[in-house]
């Protein structure tokens, strides 16, 4: 039991440590000088358009399906 608490201890200790590095990492992109906040209430919106999805096909045709 207490071989199985030292072990457990020992991975804890490792994925804290790796979990700061994460967190301690500075991002490649950063923000321009020039940019503004966006307000709070800022409405989001995504759009899909001329999207094709399709399995192990060409990709010539995406209503086509692919025979199983």
């Amino acid at each position: 039991m207490m071989a199985n608490l030292s072990n457990n201890w020992a991975n804890g200790l490792a994925s804290a440590k790796r979990v700061n590095e994460i967190f301690n990492t500075v991002p490649e992109v950063q923000d321009g000088p020039d940019v503004s906040a966006l307000p709070v209430n800022a409405a989001g919106r995504v759009v899909f358009e001329n999207v094709n999805f399709h399995y192990n096909g060409n990709g010539t045709n995406p209503s086509s399906r692919p025979s199983t």
